[in-house]
């Protein structure tokens, strides 16, 4: 039972960094091309920051 959460912990880690790492990059790209992909970087970041701590308080309590 513990082993089978710690695995579901591990797949919303990697997916929320995956998330996160995309929005860094729109960021980045966003800035280099204009302001109008770094509004979406912040959408993106948020989501996943949303997400993190979501799944975070879900799979800790």
């Amino acid at each position: 039972m513990g082993n089978d959460s710690d695995n579901k912990m591990v797949i919303v880690f990697i997916v929320s960094l995956i998330i996160l790492s995309l929005g860094v990059f729109l960021l980045i790209s966003g800035y280099l091309e204009g302001a109008g992909n770094a509004r979406w970087a912040f959408v993106v970041i948020g989501i996943a920051g949303m997400g993190g701590s979501w799944f975070y308080r879900r799979y800790t309590s």
